[in-house]
């Protein structure tokens, strides 16, 4: 148990690799002298998924998950819900949720929170916890309807227990702001999403990694709205800061997309075609950035039909529309203007 608490704290305080040696040895030792019906052997099997979920680990934290949820339920049971149980399960499913499994991970949250609100009432904070993250999945599959409505529901209960300009009410802010920038409410995203870079520049500084995320959905909302000199402005402020960034963050792709989208905007084929072109060119395999590079194809077919090739403009937006096909269950507005595009290079090729 004290192994378990000394990697939550770790954990708490971004220590990730500490946190996994205590989270491993804790794992070993339940497991060379408790039996499986042992609560702390699910519970030391939660910590690990949950440790190797922060290090991006997502495979190996999958795993866990499953390892954890099987321990869990041999321990208290299914029914009634038990609090152990629900951890384990709704870790497991944002495990399955990041490393691709989006239909999956979203059911086995979706329980997890009925488990919840079963136990707990329907406006507990960790019930508005489960639904704010299932908001980000359901953006990833492309269900923005049902996504927005998650971030509405999540914002009215955790406003409850967030005040306004705290860290959490801020996070809350850029949730809904995503949705709305995915819907195309423009103005809705903005405001939200500038609240939020001002809380976040004031709490813990530009170069946090929410702050840019933050920051990224202003100047895409700046750019939906035709005032791109500022745009460009608020993408080129989050630039000095990439480098602290791991490799694999998927936020370097969405800025990648960002810079390119609104340089060819501005009509700066070149480098618009240099953001685009390293994306799709990357080999990072996350499914966050294949979300990314499909609509880094679909902007690359922009440019070429800006450049009078339709013929290749057509196959960059028929792997782009391939991979919205793939990805998502449903017809955002990203994919529809994939598909507007093509009718355009169809329509230029023909003559």
């Amino acid at each position: 148990m004290a192994l378990m608490d000394r990697a939550l704290a770790a954990v708490d305080l971004g220590a990730y690799a500490e946190a996994e040696r205590f989270a491993r040895e804790s794992v070993e030792l339940a497991t060379a002298h408790l039996g499986e019906r042992d609560p702390q052997q699910a519970g030391s099997a939660a910590t690990l998924a949950l440790v190797y979920f922060h290090l991006t680990q997502f495979d190996l934290a999958r795993d866990s998950g499953e390892r954890a949820l099987r321990l869990a339920i041999a321990a208290h049971g299914e029914t009634p819900p038990h609090p152990r149980v629900i951890e384990a399960r709704s870790i497991y499913a944002r495990a399955l949720a990041v490393s691709g499994d989006l239909v999956r991970g979203i059911a086995m949250l979706e329980t997890a929170l009925a488990d919840n609100r079963a136990l707990l009432g329907p406006t507990n904070q960790h019930a508005g916890m489960l639904t704010q993250n299932l908001v980000g999945y359901r953006l990833d599959l492309g269900e923005l309807e049902h996504a927005d409505a998650n971030a509405a529901e999540a914002m009215a209960i955790l406003s409850e227990h967030f005040a306004p300009g705290s860290l959490n009410h801020a996070m809350l802010e850029h949730t809904r702001a995503a949705t709305r920038l995915a819907l195309r409410d423009h103005a809705t995203a903005l405001t939200l999403a500038m609240r939020a870079v001002e809380t976040f520049d004031k709490l813990i500084g530009a170069k946090h990694e929410v702050a840019i995320g933050a920051r990224t959905t202003v100047a895409m909302a700046l750019m939906h709205e035709g005032r791109l000199d500022a745009s460009a402005r608020e993408i080129d402020s989050v630039v000095p800061h990439l480098a602290a960034l791991a490799p694999t963050n998927a936020l370097l792709a969405r800025v990648a997309l960002a810079r390119g989208t609104i340089a060819r905007l501005q009509g700066d084929r070149t480098v618009a075609m240099k953001h685009l072109r390293g994306l799709v060119e990357s080999s990072e395999a996350a499914p966050k950035w294949q979300r990314e590079r499909m609509r880094a194809w679909a902007q690359i077919g922009f440019v070429q039909l800006d450049q009078g090739a339709p013929s290749e403009a057509i196959a960059s937006f028929e792997r782009a529309l391939k991979e919205f096909e793939r990805l998502e269950s449903q017809v955002t507005p990203a994919r529809a203007d994939a598909l507007a595009g093509l009718g355009r290079a169809r329509a230029a090729l023909r003559g």
